[in-house]
């Protein structure tokens, strides 16, 4: 920290001058802040004119100048000692802060007191013209932007000495703030000094936090912080609090932090404050009371609410009878039963809802007046939601009748009693006996079956195998698929036989999901049950069979697989050297050579080829291995020998490098093909410089273009070759290249070596038509990584290479590394408060809550996804994707949770992924380019549990996978070869009952800073293996907070590891997730962030001011549960949350509102939508479609 001294001009004249104003008498003596002072006040205050001011009756000098304390700086003013009672400053500051400093006394005995600078209270940004709670506008002016008038302002803050009686020698500012610049205008000095000065109160130091948020209260008018007053009282509030947090109930804009603080008091008076203030409070701001009321649940407060059950007002009337359904007893019971039966719509619902809060409430206890209850609401309204909790609650309510119960509803042809059923099939605890529900398969009508099957999956008893296991071949795929899937979770041995059939003789979907479900099941007896089904099967279920021993990678199943390679079936062959791949040993290899020289079947050799690379991968290419390879290289066989070749370029091991080398110079063509094409192929950086030699030596296009194709990937991909080989060695065979494509190639290699060299060489190409769009996207490339140590020649060249590019019509996929490049160029850092948000609404309607961002028509331009409907921009035009339907955003929900966007089937187009109702199957719709119409609908999972699905990165590659549950473990998919199948999925969890529909939490990041992707839930996360593909990564409990949204991972506190972040998903809070070390092993602390918003039901990290600090993105999820949550009548703001560090080690989170009317849904983007370097925000939700394109104060 710098500290800039100064003194007041002339120090013995000074001494002179105060000694001599006190001796006068003077009241004020103003202080002459000296020659440290930067002229050109009047270039900000154009209004302003300098010399003495008297202000609230305090006098002051000024001048055309300010003394500015920049961040992290330290000014001090040395004077005679003086002895006064007052300090009074004339100050502002440019951009904004919380704590951003203090004004310290320094005394003569060496003693020091601090008065805190304070954003919002004793200082504020000069833009922000009006009253503080401690600090009085002295000056209020206008700063013209052409036509346009900026108010501006500064202000009197004054301070009483805390010592008095001591001699003050000299006042140090200091600035801590990391962005703000304090500047002072004048200082004054008195001796006398009131509590109040006009009618601000003066600042006193040693005040207690609970007097200081009461006097920011205790002012009149709309004074900033008081807010933040009533959140802090709520922390640190007395019964002295109560009436200034009461006097806040009415005010629309206090009164949310008011009740809230109020409610969390554990004192009569608070409540009673909440209780008093309802006759008096207008709707919404009743509305909000009565809910706080209801979570104090205070049985005083029930006839009072019950009145309110016939206001006219509805959301007044609905309130209140949630309120009571919270507070619950026999008088609640009584007036919402009443309540009920005479209501009507919303209302009546809203009332019956209630009740069943009551119910639940008395279940544990009182079961018999709980049952009760349910039935009540049963009879007045036996259809919808209400009607199916009803149900399920009269269930859990009778342990003698809920078999009947359960018989009664899946033996109906009623949706209703249906849903309410299901559930307690689930709970092993509210039937015990699984036969006894297994016994209604045969009789449950077909529509049903599907939800009871996968009911029975989920109660996780092995003994519903013999029902379901028949089910596995049923003639309606809509029963087969779930009984396949609910084998693959609760089946044992005895469903083998069932699983190998449809796997061998069945359809796809059907097939390939058995095949998977062999592989997945998990009983001690499976192992035998495979090995005994193999006896007898034929040729097709053998070689499913085989299939399943290698995906199980059980190595006692080895033996039996090894004696299937002799099999005469070819089939089975293929299936049991597949398997060997997964569960073999290094002496396999030789049999599988074997095999491969036996065959004269190209497709069966190609198959054994492949999984003898499989093999050597997973075995780590042992000397016994490598050995098997060059045994077989020596027979005479050339189809053997080029197969091994392609082997030998696939795996790596120090004695295969020389057998490709010499191969390629073989004189038989099909050997020599191999080797070259093998060594083309090779992940081995040895291999380079042989490709190099080859190129000299090779005339043959064909081969000359797979050299081509192995040296540019090596020198670009190969990690372990240093910089300067691969620049080298792409420069050189860029040389030699003759053909654009050839060129294209080298080009894009050297987009992977950043280098100035590289840099240059690629400038080079730019002139040429027929390369400048790879030479363009290489430059991007290449100078991205450049700007940190380089930027001035990345800079220099920017310009040149855009025009270019322009001039050239080089595509926008091509052009995106350099945009980048330039964003990055002109990107700024700025202070929260110089962020705002130009908001356009795309479409009013509810479409959708989940939203992608992608350019669907390939112009240029990104477009918005939202379910069933893309919108072109920039008139936002929209398109069907699939027929639109409409939703009611106040009691329905619509198809779309979250909506990702990506090119699935790689055709060049951008298609959609669309995850529906939770429990409810995904589905990908292809892109029709550019042709009209809907787009293809493809089934990606037949179930996405969950109410947080995530879209990243987990695999490391680049590549986006979806994440989300299914059979009540978390999973992650990607695509199988055929694009248009159900997606490949990859259980990775442990059986979850909290994720079988409606689960909440998860996230995706690097918990233990091994650099793979983790997976977290709030009941811990999950360590990301090198094999992603593993069923059983291990699992560390961690206690990650209540049930939430988004779970991200940073380092919020730069300690260097990293934390966990959550948003509430239905109540209020934003927390993060200290991480500690406890011998080794990670912890978690739990702190809170932010708890003025409820249902912050999605969460995105992104870094919003370019200041290097990952900012938070959140908003409300508006009617998430259709009006029953907590504060869903309070405004849908959508915000962000900046990250300011201070120092190492403090750090806070500084709210900034994006828009209060519209929030965010289940799934919302960050990105920089217009391509201006700075990142927008895109939400779709029950308030419509919206953007939010970022802007910059000047």
């Amino acid at each position: 920290m710098r500290v800039l001294k100064w003194k007041l001009a002339g120090a013995a004249g000074v001494a002179v001058g105060l000694l001599a104003s006190w001796a006068a008498g003077l009241d004020s003596t103003p202080v002459d802040l000296g020659s440290i002072s930067v002229p050109g006040l009047r270039g900000l205050f154009c209004q302003f004119e300098p010399g003495p001011k008297e202000i609230d009756g305090i006098s002051f000098m000024t001048s055309d100048a300010r003394v500015s304390i920049r961040a992290g700086e330290t000014k001090r003013v040395e004077f005679a000692p003086v002895v006064c009672a007052g300090v009074h400053f004339l100050h502002f500051t440019e951009n904004a802060g919380d704590q951003i400093g203090s004004y310290t006394l320094i005394y003569t005995d060496g003693e020091q007191a601090a008065i805190p600078i304070r954003g919002g209270l004793t200082i504020s940004d000069w833009w922000k013209p009006g009253p503080l709670a401690f600090a009085a506008q002295a000056h209020a002016d206008t700063l013209m932007h052409g036509d346009r008038k900026q108010p501006i302002a500064f202000w009197r803050f004054s301070a009483r000495n805390p010592r008095p009686d001591v001699p003050v020698s000299a006042i140090e500012i200091g600035n801590a703030d990391t962005s703000v610049t304090i500047n002072l205008v004048a200082v004054t000095l008195t001796s006398r000094c009131e509590e109040k000065i006009g009618s601000v109160p003066v600042w006193v130091n040693g005040m207690d936090e609970e007097s200081f948020f009461l006097a920011v209260l205790a002012q009149p008018g709309a004074i900033a912080g008081k807010e933040k007053a009533c959140e802090q009282l709520k922390r640190v509030g007395s019964t002295k609090s109560v009436p200034a947090l009461a006097a806040c109930l009415t005010d629309e804009k206090l009164s949310h932090p008011a009740r809230l603080a109020l409610a969390a008091m554990p004192y009569p008076e608070a409540h009673d404050a909440l209780r008093k203030a309802l006759g008096a409070s207008p709707g919404a701001v009743k509305a909000g009371i009565i809910e706080s009321l209801g979570m104090l649940r205070n049985a005083a407060d029930v006839p009072e609410l019950a009145r309110l059950l016939k206001d006219d007002d509805p959301v007044i009337a609905m309130s209140a009878a949630l309120a009571l359904g919270r507070i619950g007893g026999h008088r609640a019971v009584t007036a919402l039963k009443k309540a009920a039966r005479g209501g009507e719509g919303r209302f009546k619902m809203a009332a019956l809802d209630a009740l069943m809060n009551c119910a639940e409430r008395l279940c544990g206890k009182h079961p018999r007046s709980a049952r009760a209850l349910y039935k009540e609401v049963f009879k007045q309204c036996g259809h919808g939601y209400a009607g199916t909790a009803a149900y399920l609650g009269l269930i859990r309510t009778s342990p003698r009748e809920a078999e009947k119960l359960i018989e009664k509803a899946l033996l109906s042809k009623d949706p209703v009693l249906w849903d309410a059923a299901l559930p307690a099939v689930r709970e092993s605890g509210t039937v015990k006996n699984t036969q006894a529900i297994t016994a209604l398969l045969d009789q449950a009508p077909g529509t049903v079956l599907p939800g009871l099957i996968e009911a029975l999956a989920q109660r996780g008893d092995k003994s519903a195998t013999p029902a379901l296991a028949p089910l596995a071949s049923h003639a309606d795929p809509a029963i087969a698929m779930p009984a396949i899937q609910a084998l693959a979770i609760i089946g044992n041995g005895m469903a083998v036989p069932a699983l190998a059939k449809a796997a061998a003789h069945a359809d796809e979907p059907i097939r390939s999901t058995a095949q998977q479900a062999l592989a997945q099941l998990d009983a001690p007896d499976v192992p035998g049950a495979l090995l005994a089904a193999i006896e007898g099967a034929g040729p097709a279920e053998t070689g499913v069979l085989a299939k399943a021993m290698g995906q199980r990678r059980e190595e006692s199943v080895a033996p039996a697989l090894r004696k299937l390679v002799q099999s005469p079936n070819a089939a089975v062959r293929t299936a049991a050297v597949r398997a060997l791949a997964e569960t073999g040993a290094a002496q396999d290899a030789e049999i599988i050579c074997q095999a491969m020289d036996c065959t004269e079947n190209d497709k069966e050799r190609t198959a054994m080829k492949r999984a003898l690379t499989a093999l050597g991968i997973r075995l780590g290419v042992p000397a016994e291995y490598a050995q098997a390879l060059l045994a077989g290289l020596k027979k005479d066989n050339p189809m053997l020998r080029g197969a091994l070749l392609d082997v030998c370029g696939k795996v790596s091991h120090e004695s295969l490098l020389p057998a490709l080398e010499s191969a390629a110079a073989d004189n038989d063509a099909v050997v020599k093909d191999a080797a070259i094409r093998a060594l083309s192929e090779t992940e081995n950086p040895g291999a380079l410089p042989v490709l190099l030699g080859l190129l000299d030596k090779t005339s043959d296009l064909t081969q000359r273009v797979l050299i081509f194709r192995g040296i540019a990937r090596l020198a670009s991909n190969g990690k372990d070759i240093e910089l300067s080989i691969r620049e080298d060695a792409l420069t050189h065979a860029l040389a030699v290249a003759e053909r654009p494509e050839e060129k294209r190639l080298f080009l894009g290699a050297l987009g992977g070596c950043p280098s100035l060299t590289a840099l240059k060489t690629v400038e080079r190409y730019l002139p040429q038509d027929d390369v400048v769009a790879e030479a363009v996207s290489a430059w991007g490339q290449i100078a991205k990584p450049l700007l940190a140590s380089h930027a001035g020649e990345v800079r220099e060249s920017a310009p040149g290479v855009l025009v270019r590019a322009q001039k050239a019509g080089v595509a926008q996929s091509a052009l995106t590394p350099l945009l980048d490049v330039m964003r990055t160029l002109t990107a700024v850092a700025v202070p929260g408060d110089k962020v705002h948000f130009k908001h356009i609404v795309v479409d009013p309607r509810f479409r959708s809550e989940g939203v992608a961002v992608a350019d669907v028509d390939r112009d240029g331009f990104n477009d918005i996804l939202a379910g069933d409907l893309w919108y072109k921009a920039p008139d936002w035009t929209p398109h069907e994707i699939r027929p639109p339907q409409t939703y009611d955003p106040n009691t329905g929900y619509s198809r779309c949770f979250a909506n990702f966007a990506m090119d699935v089937d790689e055709d060049g187009w951008t298609d959609s992924i669309v995850i529906g109702m939770p429990g409810g199957p995904a589905h990908w719709y292809r892109n029709p380019g550019e042709n009209a119409g809907h787009w293809t609908e493809y089934l990606l999972a037949t179930s996405a549990c969950g109410e947080t699905p995530i879209f990243g990165d987990l695999l490391g590659d680049g590549k986006p996978v979806p994440v989300f549950a299914m059979n009540n473990r978390v999973t992650w998919f990607r695509t199988g070869q055929d694009k248009r199948a159900p997606w490949l999925a990859f259980p990775m969890s442990h059986q979850m009952g909290s994720f079988a529909q409606f689960g909440h939490g998860l996230g995706m990041g690097d918990i233990n800073g091994d650099g793979r992707m983790d997976i977290v839930s709030t009941e811990g996360w999950w360590d990301g293996p090198m094999d992603r593909t593993r069923p059983d990564w291990g699992f560390h409990p961690a206690r990650l907070g209540p049930a939430c949204a988004n779970m991200v991972v940073y380092d919020v506190d730069g300690d260097g590891d990293n934390d966990v972040i959550t948003s509430s998903a239905h109540e209020y809070g934003i927390w993060w997730f200290e991480q500690r070390n406890d011998n080794g092993a990670p912890t978690f602390e739990q702190h809170e962030i932010h708890k003025g918003i409820s249902q912050t039901h999605a969460l995105i990290l992104a870094d919003i001011n370019n200041d290097g600090l990952q900012d938070l993105v959140t908003g409300k999820r508006y009617y998430a549960h259709c009006g029953h949550d907590p504060g869903c009548h309070e405004p849908a703001v959508l915000c962000w949350l900046e990250l300011q560090r201070s120092e190492p080690g403090k750090f806070d989170y500084r709210m900034h509102e994006i828009d209060h009317d519209s929030g965010v849904g289940t799934q919302f983007e960050v990105c920089d939508f217009d391509g201006d370097g700075l990142l927008d925000v895109v939400t779709s939700n029950k308030k419509g479609v919206h953007v939010f394109l970022q802007r910059r104060s000047k």
